[in-house]
């Protein structure tokens, strides 16, 4: 139950391919369930304190600079990124 899922360890691997050259990030962590409400309490929050912009169903992408929220995401869950980029 509850003791099982806080045991859990995750990977999440993305790589993109432009042409000749690509990058790859691996994310890892640990317990999935923690971790999702973690990055959904992270999420409404961030959207709470933006003053203003695109309104509406949007990507992640449209609302949040990527490497900055994605560096934020791995200091607020406890997650480990592994970029193949600098």
């Amino acid at each position: 139950a509850d003791v099982d899922y806080a045991r859990t360890a995750l990977a999440v691997i993305a790589q993109v391919r432009r042409g000749f050259a690509a990058a790859q990030v691996t994310i890892r962590g640990a317990d999935l369930v923690r971790t999702t409400a973690e990055l959904a309490a992270w999420a409404a929050l961030a959207l709470a304190a933006r003053a203003g912009g695109p309104t509406g169903l949007r990507a992640a992408g449209e609302l949040f600079r990527p490497e900055p929220a994605l560096r934020e995401l791995a200091a607020a869950c406890g997650l480990v990124l592994e970029p193949s980029f600098a």
